[in-house]
């Protein structure tokens, strides 16, 4: 009798076992093995390089492409919005083919000169030698800031073949030149000085605090006026604006330009 009980104890510990086996393989079927292949199956856009893409530029719709590709395992930092990622710069070198994720990018230029990757065909950039330190307001211009070119010219006056040509000199504002964003002050050595944060931390050096040059963004028809009057006359700059409003400056310079 108790001999009977064990043995089928024993067969209701197969039955059982079985029974459990047949369930997992059931639900590995027709529960595990669908949820998985559609995972593995579901597709997603994504953002990809198509070309070489040094660090430091500032990507461009020609730069990448939307691709799909599967979902499963994919990392939760790639781009999948080309408006994402125009715009941004390149915080390493990109090659074709990669998948572009948070890392790689920035909204911040990352190179100290990374206002020159914004030019176009109508955005160019020019630098203005600063004669002395009044002319380049005694090196308190900053990058952002928007300024005016004040310019003297010496004009000569048509006279009758007896007398002698007069020359007058002229200081004015020209119509395209009174209001230019600056890009960067920069100085004998050939870096770009803040005077804000040099004052700030009280680093106050000669070299840092003397501008040699300031660069501007012009147009064609501004860089053409710019260069002719440093050449044949002088000039001063000043400050028109400093602060959030600035675009509505350039605006109004391009309003002027549309004029003349």
């Amino acid at each position: 009798m108790e001999k009977g009980k064990k043995k089928e104890r024993k067969i209701n510990k197969r039955v059982l076992a079985g029974s459990l086996s047949i369930l997992a393989a059931l639900l590995f079927t027709f529960v595990f093995s669908p949820l998985y292949n559609r995972a593995v199956e579901e597709k997603c856009s994504v953002i990809r390089i198509t070309k070489y893409v040094p660090e430091g530029k500032r990507l461009t719709e020609a730069d990448i492409e939307t691709v799909t590709i599967g979902k499963f395992n994919l990392a939760s930092e790639v781009y999948t919005e080309k408006e994402a990622v125009i715009g941004k710069y390149a915080m390493a070198d990109l090659m074709p083919g990669d998948y572009i994720v948070t890392g790689k990018v920035s909204e911040e230029p990352i190179s100290a000169n990374g206002y020159l990757w914004d030019l176009s065909d109508h955005r160019r950039a020019v630098s203005i030698s600063v004669a002395g330190f009044a002319e380049g307001l005694s090196g308190k211009l900053e990058q952002g800031d928007i300024v005016s070119i004040v310019a003297t010219e010496k004009r000569t006056e048509e006279a009758d073949l007896l007398e002698e040509r007069k020359q007058e000199t002229t200081t004015y504002i020209p119509k395209e030149l009174t209001y230019l964003e600056v890009l960067a002050v920069t100085a004998s050595n050939g870096t770009d000085s803040d005077a804000q944060k040099i004052a700030q931390n009280n680093e106050y050096d000669d070299t840092n605090l003397l501008p040699a040059s300031i660069t501007v963004a012009v147009t064609e028809e501004q860089l053409i006026r710019l260069v002719a009057l440093e050449e044949n006359g002088s000039i001063h700059i000043a400050l028109a604006y400093r602060g959030e409003d600035a675009a509505s400056y350039l605006e109004l310079q391009k309003s002027l330009l549309e004029e003349s």
